[in-house]
């Protein structure tokens, strides 16, 4: 999990996107959906979740949530308000998801 968790680190990293005025905030969620929910998802996807597991994954998710809407860590916005505003459902929300979706396709 801590691997696929760098991983997704990884493609956060690309701070200009985040940072840049010029991009509105649909899209940069969906460039966020695309380019990081995809790998951390794909590496939760593997390996069965513990509840410390989503716990770390949902950490994650509002982490970069709060990169993204340019909210510093000292200010107090709640999870909840956090995820109002970006419109995104709680990570272990969409794991569960896809793992049913998957299941009931095979």
């Amino acid at each position: 999990m801590k691997h696929g968790i760098s991983m997704a680190a990884s493609v956060m990293s690309l701070s200009w996107i985040w940072r840049d005025k010029i991009l509105q905030l649909s899209t940069k969620i969906r460039l966020y959906q695309a380019l990081v929910m995809s790998v951390l998802l794909y590496a939760a996807e593997t390996c069965t979740l513990l509840s410390c597991d989503e716990e770390t994954l949902e950490a994650f998710n509002t982490k970069c949530q709060r990169q993204i809407l340019h909210i510093h860590w000292s200010q107090h916005d709640t999870n909840a308000e956090i995820s109002a505003r970006t419109g995104l459902p709680p990570v272990t929300w969409t794991s569960s998801e896809d793992v049913v979706c998957w299941y009931s396709a095979t």
